[in-house]
């Protein structure tokens, strides 16, 4: 099976992945569910997995059959205090908590990714540590798993992160946004309120 047909054989697996992620999601440092099924789909998959880190955090280390160097996948899990307005199966089932910055997507492919690359672990040289990153949007969660070695330069060389840009539609023109509404105490004490535009969720 070529690299091709292992991605196409797993992409109805990754949408459906990411729209359970978008249909339960979690705060910053309440991702418990979220990392739950990160850390059980990269054990299944072989990999060597620590849990718990920056309270939420997850590691997966894939070691490759072959000599190479080590590089670094990250992916952000936390989720938005939103409330989504759009209306789909998958729209957020949590009041209040919406995935408005395409965490979902980034979670689901980083894992889909790590899925692939186990598959074909005799082919794979070097080794990729899968690095899922609680509590971004307080950017509070990058330090603590800096801090717990989770970039140890010695083991890590180089680091990817894949960010879901807006599509656009065969007509060339952007699709519409779902909206989100959010709100907020602001620094002088009284509360705030915002409108944001976000990805749009059909996939």
């Amino acid at each position: 099976m070529s690299w091709a047909d292992e991605v196409a054989k797993r992409l109805p697996s990754m949408i459906a992945l990411r729209r359970d992620f978008h249909r339960h999601p979690e705060l910053s440092f309440q991702e418990k569910r979220t990392s739950e099924i990160i850390a059980e789909r990269l054990t299944k998959a072989g990999l060597e997995v620590r849990t718990g880190i920056a309270k939420t955090g997850v590691v997966g280390v894939l070691r490759g059959d072959k000599p190479g160097k080590t590089i670094a996948w990250r992916a952000d899990i936390d989720a938005l205090p939103l409330t989504e307005l759009l209306q789909a199966p998958f729209t957020s089932g949590t009041p209040g908590v919406m995935h408005a910055c395409g965490h979902d997507g980034h979670t689901a492919i980083a894992i889909t990714a790590a899925e692939i690359l186990a598959a074909r672990r005799a082919e794979l040289p070097g080794t990729v540590v899968f690095i899922f990153q609680p509590a971004e949007e307080l950017l509070s969660g990058a330090k603590p798993m800096i801090e717990a070695g989770v970039l140890d330069t010695r083991s890590t060389g180089s680091t990817s992160r894949r960010r879901i840009r807006r599509a656009r539609s065969t007509s060339g023109r952007a699709p519409r946004w779902p909206r989100a509404t959010a709100s907020r105490s602001t620094s002088s004490g009284r509360a705030g309120t915002a409108r944001i535009r976000t990805f749009p969720s059909t996939r």
